[in-house]
């Protein structure tokens, strides 16, 4: 009997303290029929994002993130992060590549042949390692043509049909942001094959050269990507610097050479994104070869290209 009067007498005097701090508004009043939630975190109230209206919802109420959005660059304005990710969305696998149609201008030869009809494509495939797109591997495939035919006095009727084949095996890795521009380091080759030939019909005999170039060719430079909502820029700058094995037949006669090639090439691009993962580009390229073997004449020669191109790339 004792415990029980002991047991009493502490919830009586529990209850008029309870009471006592509602009174004095210490806690508030319980709601009936309504349970209340015992140390809820986060709290059930909304989180503003400075300078807007807008509730954030809280990370642990929060939806998944997509796989198809991609960090802004550093420094971006947040008002500008939603249109950065929707033309620049960027999935977990990290593929992506272009498809590109050329035309341009190539160095004639010293015959009177101009080459201003250079047609052809390029194609990039890429891939990031990481989410970040702070490294990735990039392979670029280029192969333009053009076929020149002229009646040159005291020479004859010349054909002289022009090839370049280029593949560009690359390593990307982000150097470092500036406002909406990555800056990437890349290091890689260039594997080449260019031949070049010339058919010269006169009224008494026919000669035909050709002369053909296989490259192997390290290269190093710069290449950046500048996004501004559905728009983007990006500049190339690269130096390659390898071994050509020269020939030069001439009427079925052979005479091969090799020697040092350098090859500086500089590009530069605009896109728009045309929605989701696609974008729309414009881009002018220049490339340099030095030490070529060409079939008007039998040493070493210069050849230079110069390259509109327009077309589509898109992020898988």
């Amino acid at each position: 009997m004792q415990n029980f009067a002991i047991l009493a007498t502490f919830l009586v005097l529990s209850g008029q303290s309870l009471v006592a701090q509602i009174g004095t508004g210490q806690l508030p009043p319980p709601t009936l029929g309504q349970p209340q939630p015992m140390n809820e975190y986060p709290p059930r109230v909304p989180i503003f994002q400075p300078g807007t209206t807008m509730p954030v919802v809280p990370l642990e109420n929060a939806p998944p993130t997509p796989t198809w959005v991609d960090a802004p660059v550093v420094g971006e304005p947040a008002d500008n992060a939603v249109h950065w990710q929707k033309s620049n969305c960027q999935p977990t696998t990290g593929l992506w590549g272009s498809l590109r149609f050329i035309y341009g201008f190539a160095e004639g030869l010293g015959n009177g042949i101009d080459r201003d009809q250079l047609l052809g494509g390029t194609t990039d495939i890429g891939y990031w390692l990481g989410p970040d797109r702070s490294e990735g591997l990039l392979l670029t495939l280029t192969g333009v043509r053009n076929i020149e035919e002229a009646l040159i006095p005291g020479i004859g009727f010349v054909s002289s049909p022009l090839t370049v084949v280029t593949a560009d095996p690359q390593y990307l890795t982000q150097l470092g942001t500036l406002d909406r521009t990555r800056v990437y380091g890349l290091i890689g080759g260039r594997f080449g094959w260019i031949t070049e030939s010339a058919k010269t019909t006169a009224a008494a005999s026919y000669t035909q050269r050709k002369a053909l170039n296989i490259i192997y060719a390290g290269e190093m430079g710069i290449l950046t990507d500048w996004n501004f909502g559905p728009y983007g820029a990006g500049f190339l700058f690269k130096v390659g610097v390898g071994h050509n094995d020269r020939s030069w037949t001439t009427n079925g006669v052979r005479v091969t050479d090799s020697g040092l090639i350098y090859i500086p090439e500089v590009g530069f691009r605009t896109s728009y994104g045309l929605g989701d993962g696609v974008r729309c580009s414009l881009g002018i390229n220049f490339q340099y070869y030095s030490e070529m073997a060409r079939p008007d004449e039998l040493i070493a020669n210069s050849l230079w290209l110069a390259t509109f191109s327009v077309g589509v790339e898109w992020r898988f």
